[in-house]
């Protein structure tokens, strides 16, 4: 007998869209792991043939790993996203490892121009195109996974 109160995930609310929205993932998760043993009735079962008391509980931490995991792994190819320490520490718990930032900083460490930009705009910035190895701004980069590289076709200088 499964008591679903066990792996419920309300909590408690004064709004009412959200209280509905954790009871509708609730009915959802009993009716989906209902189905899911009617299917498959030796899934996770022992060489007993007897099935864990936390059956409901793997089910459902299956399936939001599976929900989880193809998002995530999106994520980790931009290394813009994957560069904030609390989501890569995020990915590295859930076993994602996150790209690196391959694009260096300007050679001598101090702050450049972007060489998009007149110096009247005066535009500073420390990283440096992977391409053609000149100060792009952030206005001007497009990162393609871990390589940055300038927009084509803004060039803004003048004579």
């Amino acid at each position: 007998m499964c008591n679903c109160a066990w792996y419920s995930c309300k909590r408690s609310s004064r709004r009412w869209p959200v209280s509905l929205f954790f009871g509708l993932l609730d009915i959802t998760g009993v009716n989906a792991f209902v189905i899911w043993t009617e299917l498959n009735p030796t899934w996770k079962c022992s060489q007993s043939g007897k099935q864990p008391s936390d059956t409901r509980r793997l089910f459902l931490l299956d399936v939001g790993e599976s929900m989880v995991m193809p998002s995530a792994e999106r994520r980790s190819l931009s290394p813009d996203v994957a560069f904030l320490p609390a989501t890569r520490r995020a990915m590295t718990a859930i076993g994602v490892s996150p790209v690196r930032k391959t694009s260096e900083p300007a050679a001598s460490g101090k702050r450049k121009r972007c060489h998009l930009y007149t110096a009247k705009q005066d535009r500073k910035c420390r990283v440096n195109c992977d391409i053609c190895h000149l100060p792009v701004c952030g206005d001007h980069m497009q990162s393609n996974n871990a390589q940055v590289s300038h927009v084509l076709g803004t060039d803004r200088r003048t004579g």
